[in-house]
């Protein structure tokens, strides 16, 4: 083989490996353009598949898509915490029209709470959500401590198989 034929293999190489690390990128952008999509209702998903034509425009669909994600998580409660504000936001950015759809989006949501607030001793929610975080770490806590206490209990038996030559 010429030197000639050396170069051209091993810049075939290179840009089959540069190819593949795109399409890889690629894939993995898709799925986790996907991943954020889960629990985002199919009308939201609708209203953000292409770019808004103007900045007002972009406004009115991210208040749309505010009132859509709030119907549909008080209709599946089991989203609430599950970011999927943040999803949704990140579509948006990705969009871009500077800003608009985020706009539209949380100056409705800010709209929304304040709403629901009216509604809520908010002391008491503040209360009740410290107190899960609290018994949520505190079972951890002994889950954690049932596990050292198995690992110590196992370790303790195989150095006292291990001393005595028997298997344990």
């Amino acid at each position: 083989m010429n030197q000639a034929q050396n170069a051209r293999i091993g810049q075939s190489t290179a840009l089959d490996t540069v190819q593949t690390a795109k399409d890889t990128e690629a894939s993995a952008a898709a799925l986790m353009d996907a991943n954020l999509y889960i629990g985002v209702p199919p009308e939201i998903r609708s209203l953000l598949s292409a770019p808004a034509a103007s900045y007002g425009a972009a406004c009115d669909i991210g208040t749309l898509c505010a009132a859509f994600l709030v119907k549909h998580m008080r209709a599946d409660p089991a989203l609430i915490g599950s970011n999927r504000i943040g999803a949704v936001a990140k579509r948006m950015s990705d969009l871009g029209c500077d800003g608009g759809y985020s706009v539209g989006f949380f100056s409705a949501l800010e709209h929304l709470m304040t709403v629901g607030a009216n509604h809520v001793d908010m002391d008491a929610v503040a209360i009740q959500k410290l107190g899960d975080s609290l018994k949520i770490k505190r079972m951890r806590a002994a889950d954690e401590g049932a596990f050292k206490a198995k690992r110590s209990a196992a370790r303790g038996r195989l150095a006292k198989a291990a001393s005595t030559g028997v298997a344990a």
